[in-house]
This record gives C-alpha cells, structure tokens and sequence, in this order.
C-alpha cells in the first residue's frame, strides 16, 4: 500500500459526515487512549456523572469501508489473518475508569472457529464492561480501573498464539492473561491434553518448573516464587500445573507455561511465564 493511497483513503474518511455525538465520542477516545499507560493508572478527580460520561465507541471500520479495506490489506498478522480492535468500552465516572478493547479475528479458514473465537472476545468484553457498571454503586469513595486487550503474542508457520490481558486496579492491582494458541493446519484451538499422549505431562512439565523456579531465585535474590516456603506456609506453595494450564507457543516453537498474577509468586512478580525445554516436551507426544 502506498503512501498516495493511504492518502487519499484519510481524505475520503475525513469527508465522511458522521453525528456530532458520534465525533465527540471517539475524539475522547483518542484523548484518553493517551492517557492510559500500561502499567499503573493515574485515576482522574472530578468526573462527570454516569449517564454523560459512560461511553461505547465503535471503531472506524464500522464507520469507513474504504478505512476496513484498507485495514485489510496491512499485514497485522502474516498474510492471512488480522487481529484488529473492533470495538471499545470506555467508562469514565467519578473515580471509576475502564478502557476495554475488543478485538476481530479475520482469515481463518475455519469459518466456524472464527465466528466462535470473535463471539466469546465480544462476551468477554461486554461481560467486563457490564460487571464494572454493576460495582459502581459499592465502589463508594473507592477507586477502580479495568483495563482490557488482545495482541498477538506470537506465530510461527503453523501457530498463532492470541493473548487477552485483563488488569484490574482496587487499592492494588491485579493482572490475569488467556492464551489461544491456533493451529494454522489443522484449524482448531489447542490445549495441553491435545499436545500429549496422556497425562503424564503433569507431572514432568510441574518438576521442571520447580527446577526453573529454584535456579532463578538462587541466581536473582530478588525473584520469588511459592515453593520451597517454610512448614506454616507450605500450603500454599506451588504443587503442579493444571491440565488445562494456560500456555502458548512462542517464536521459536517452545512451549511457554503461564501464571496469572499471584497463582505462583508475590505480586510484585507479575504474570510470570516458563519456557519448557523442547526434549522434555518432545518426550511428552
């Protein structure tokens, strides 16, 4: 795509006649999209009420076709499929806020596991956005930030691995992440009971994480997991993996071991991820 014609596709949007309402509401969406940092949110004082100042913007390829064909032909993710924010739900009330984006899936061959994927993205968003309204009332003098997006975590020739981070900001914050790992191929959502034989992998992928987890407090004073903790605590330390742990592949075909904030460590760690040699789980299949 040329710059002429990104050019003139600006041009023909910006010529669009669209309501006043609608432009005021994603001129705030660009506002205070700059606003929101990554980590850590600067909450705002002297909000507007709800009825004002609760806001659902839909993204310009509900408003351009021309903009949508355009999106269409960058290459967000490989050649064949795109990844792009559809929508926003964006609350802005007193002292609550929320930023949450919902994205499309686009060029998968399966039809159907495309439909079913962009379907439970647009639950997931709506559910995030509904549950927060509802809080509203019992948040009182409270603070409270609900974050949401997706990205593309990582893809090879044959995988593609979707990431969904939510964060949640209340006195501390609280940051959990889903993964969809693709198969390209066979065109189906994998999980770990459909990479191994049996169940095996359990216990055998749990053990080296322990090892990892014990090699890098040992190397790093400043890293800590739950393990290894004295008699009183020991409850909680970590024991092994769920059979539907999260995971995805990474770049280089590993596979990559996910904790949400808190499962296995202090929060102060954050999400933390364990890459798994590839001999082990090639013993596993």
């Amino acid at each position: 795509m040329n710059n002429r014609k990104i050019d003139d596709l600006i041009e023909d949007y910006m010529n669009i006649k669209i309501s006043d309402k609608l432009e005021d509401r994603v001129n705030e969406a660009i506002k205070e999209s700059k606003k929101i940092k990554k980590r850590g949110i600067n909450m705002k004082k002297g909000f507007i009420g709800v009825a004002a100042s609760v806001a659902v913007v839909i993204g310009m390829l509900n408003v351009s076709p021309a903009f949508a064909d355009a999106v269409k032909e960058v290459p967000i993710v490989g050649n064949l499929v795109n990844l792009v924010v559809v929508k926003n739900y964006k609350v802005n009330d007193k002292n609550v806020e929320a930023d949450i984006n919902v994205s499309k899936i686009d060029g998968l061959k399966n039809k159907e596991l495309q439909d079913n994927l962009n379907e439970e993205f647009m639950k997931q968003g709506k559910e995030a956005y509904e549950n927060l309204i509802k809080e509203i009332p019992d948040i009182g003098e409270g603070k409270k930030y609900v974050g949401m997006d997706y990205k593309i975590k990582s893809e090879t020739d044959s995988i593609l691995s979707i990431e969904v981070s939510k964060s949640e900001i209340q006195a501390s914050g609280y940051e959990t992440r889903k993964h969809y790992v693709i198969d390209k191929e066979k065109q189906v959502v994998l999980t770990l009971p459909l990479i191994f034989k049996d169940k095996s992998y359990v216990d055998v992928i749990s053990d080296n994480i322990k090892e990892q987890m014990r090699k890098q407090m040992k190397e790093d004073e400043g890293k800590s997991y739950f393990i290894d903790s004295e008699k009183d605590f020991a409850e909680d330390d970590f024991k092994k993996i769920a059979e539907n742990q999260d995971f995805y592949i990474n770049s280089n075909n590993d596979l990559v071991i996910c904790f949400d904030e808190y499962e296995v460590a202090p929060g102060y760690m954050g999400p933390v991820e364990f890459v798994i040699p590839k001999e082990i789980v090639d013993n596993l299949k």
